[in-house]
């Protein structure tokens, strides 16, 4: 049995996007003759900076033999008590404050751990990114091979452009520090992949790892049915979890620097990513078109929206004048989650538009839809979410950017309904239990 430290700061009861991953790798490691011995946040902690969501099903997934380690973490609420405050510790900063703010407690319980438990590598999942330097010095420190998680982007996640160009010098060169003293680096897409060989060509490429995120359940069927239009029926299409859309954010990075006041003047924009194309805009206006042309589908499309509610949303809706029945049910558990996801026909997901590129991220909700056997409407740029849809076969793919013809498309998909026949092995790739012996195997090699 191999012993891996696996450092993982989002961990139920805690019930965050970022949670899923690290839960999934030690439900199954054991499996593999892996047991990890993980090192996460005191409850209270957590939800002092994720905020208290909490899902205590989400506990019974974790093995019983499974030893937590549970650090306390400072209070970040003091640094962030006034606009001053807040302004510097994010401006000043070229990433999040957690690790900051968690190192002194973590540094004297981690050695502590590491004389009890003797691991022979250790395991960190990003973001949050600050943790990442914080665990590198560790590693170091104890001579300990070191795998790196990359749940998302971070020199290439731009929501908001950088401070200025040193920010980005600075981000840049942390995520080198971090790559080039990691002994295995992961990435839950290949396009992810890519962008960090390219961003850091001088890293060695054979340290890059694929382990996609993924689903649990068996797909024991051959294929995805959406039902044919029926006058008498409603048509429910659901949309589960966050946008990641800030119209502030995207404002920064469309508006040139001569136009902008203040500190903003320095902004500094390296990759261009159009994360409105990642907001339901593009989709509520192909159902609008829809609508337009067979208006008697207005009393038969549902829109159905799980997850905190966006500020901005009324408004978006308001703006296109969408003519459709529209709910928002707020943030649900796991299991609610799941049982109102059965009652959908339909699914949606969008991407993010990376200019002159391929969107990287694969959202791990489009995982949740696969589960519950649902016919995935992807109205997705180039990117690895249009590209998962295309070679699994799980949905049809919608053009944002030619919203008459998504419009054509998706009604004749509703009007005849569809039958997709899934591509079983593509989809083996992204199964839990085997992403899970893929990690295996990396920890053994090292």
């Amino acid at each position: 049995m191999k012993k891996v430290l696996f450092i993982a700061t989002e961990y139920p009861p805690l019930a965050t996007t970022g949670v899923y991953r690290s839960l999934k790798f030690t439900k199954y490691l054991y499996q593999f003759e892996v047991d990890p011995i993980v090192v996460t946040l005191t409850k209270e902690s957590s939800f002092d900076i994720f905020g208290k969501i909490v899902d205590n099903s989400l506990l019974t997934e974790i093995p019983k033999s499974t030893v937590i380690h549970r650090i306390p973490c400072n209070s970040i609420k003091p640094y962030f008590s006034n606009k001053f405050k807040e302004f510097v510790n994010i401006y000043f900063s070229i990433n999040d404050i957690i690790g900051r703010v968690w190192k002194k407690e973590f540094n004297i319980h981690i050695e502590n751990i590491i004389e009890t438990e003797k691991p022979t590598v250790i395991y960190t999942s990003l973001p949050p990114f600050s943790i990442g330097k914080l665990v590198t010095k560790i590693a170091l420190k104890h001579r300990i091979p070191l795998i790196i998680d990359m749940r998302d982007g971070w020199l290439t996640w731009r929501t908001a452009p950088f401070g200025s160009y040193l920010h980005y010098l600075l981000t840049k060169r942390e995520e080198r520090y971090i790559f080039e003293n990691a002994d295995a680096v992961i990435g839950t897409t290949k396009e992810l992949l890519e962008i960090f060989k390219y961003d850091h060509p001088m890293i060695d490429r054979n340290k890059f790892h694929w382990i996609p995120n993924g689903y649990d359940c068996s797909l024991i069927h051959k294929g995805l049915l959406l039902k044919k239009y029926n006058p008498k029926e409603k048509l429910k299409i659901g949309y589960v979890g966050s946008f990641y859309y800030s119209p502030k954010g995207q404002q920064d990075l469309n508006t040139p620097w001569w136009k902008k006041k203040g500190h903003k003047i320095l902004q500094y924009i390296a990759v261009k990513e159009d994360w409105f194309y990642r907001s339901p805009y593009f989709f509520l206006l192909t159902i609008k078109r829809i609508i337009e042309k067979h208006p008697h589908l207005s009393s038969y499309i549902e829109l159905h929206f799980v997850g905190k509610k966006p500020e901005w949303i009324d408004s978006m809706i308001q703006s296109i004048g969408i003519n459709a029945a529209i709910t928002f049910h707020g943030w649900l558990c796991q299991t609610d989650c799941r049982d109102l996801l059965s009652t959908f026909d339909a699914v949606f997901v969008t991407a993010a538009k990376r200019i002159g590129g391929v969107d990287w991220a694969l959202p791990s909700k489009v995982f949740d839809y696969i589960s519950a056997q649902k016919f995935i409407f992807a109205m997705v740029p180039s990117s690895a979410t249009r590209n998962f849809i295309l070679n699994t076969n799980t949905g049809v793919v919608l053009d944002p950017d030619n919203i008459d013809k998504a419009a054509i498309d998706l009604s004749n998909v509703i009007l005849n309904g569809a039958k997709l026949s899934l591509n079983i092995d593509e989809l083996q790739c992204y199964n839990r239990r085997n992403t899970a012996g893929k990690l295996s195997s990396i920890i053994y090699s090292l």
